[in-house]
């Protein structure tokens, strides 16, 4: 019998800066700094909520600036969200993104930073769950973190001199307001010793 407790993770936009692949690790920082974030992610299927082993979790984020990895980071105006004409060109590089293959009780661990912001999103981290000999058929969503972490991480020396994220809710281009996308999809965090630590679990359809 289906379990109806186990309602579907929301899905969310993949965005601009997903790539085709993803190195197999569990550290993802490579030479970035910033405040350390221990990740767990448990992968269930959302009609039984039995979990889900072998499923590949890859996920990607952007640095303590807010820039990502492999891609052309486009910038935009804090006051008109219009696009300017400088890039940040960081093709070839590969920081702050990876995968893992669930273990039989459905679980993959990440070594990473607690998020910077940039124009028009709040702090996040992409997540892609999908059976790597079906990849297109995926599952697609963000992680957001509580805001009383985040204004302290953002007085942490490594994010400060871009000072406190200037998004709102109402403003993110993608939750758009959505007060309870935010709170499904937002990581409950702990301190660690270092940094923080979370887990999430993820009710997919694969």
């Amino acid at each position: 019998m289906p379990n109806s407790s186990c309602a579907p993770t929301i899905r969310l936009t993949p965005g601009p800066y997903g790539l085709p692949t993803s190195p197999a690790r569990t550290d993802i920082r490579e030479d970035r700094p910033g405040v350390p974030l221990q990740l767990r992610i448990r992968v269930v299927d959302d009609y039984f909520c039995r979990p889900m082993k072998g499923a590949k979790v890859e996920i990607w984020q952007s640095d303590a600036s807010g820039l990502y990895s492999g891609v052309e980071n486009i910038q935009f105006d804090m006051r008109t969200m219009d696009p300017l004409k400088e890039v940040v060109d960081l093709r070839g590089k590969e920081f702050l993104r990876g995968h893992q293959i669930s273990n039989d009780e459905g679980y993959v661990d990440f070594s990473t930073i607690f998020p910077g912001w940039y124009t028009g999103r709040l702090p996040h981290i992409h997540v892609r769950t999908f059976i790597d000999d079906v990849a297109w058929m995926t599952h697609d969503t963000q992680l957001f973190f509580p805001a009383d972490v985040e204004n302290q991480v953002f007085q942490a020396e490594t994010y400060k001199a871009r000072g406190p994220n200037t998004v709102a809710l109402g403003r993110d281009l993608v939750l758009r307001g959505d007060q309870r996308a935010l709170k499904a999809l937002t990581v409950p965090l702990k301190k660690a010793t270092e940094g923080y630590q979370g887990s999430m679990t993820l009710a997919v359809t694969l």
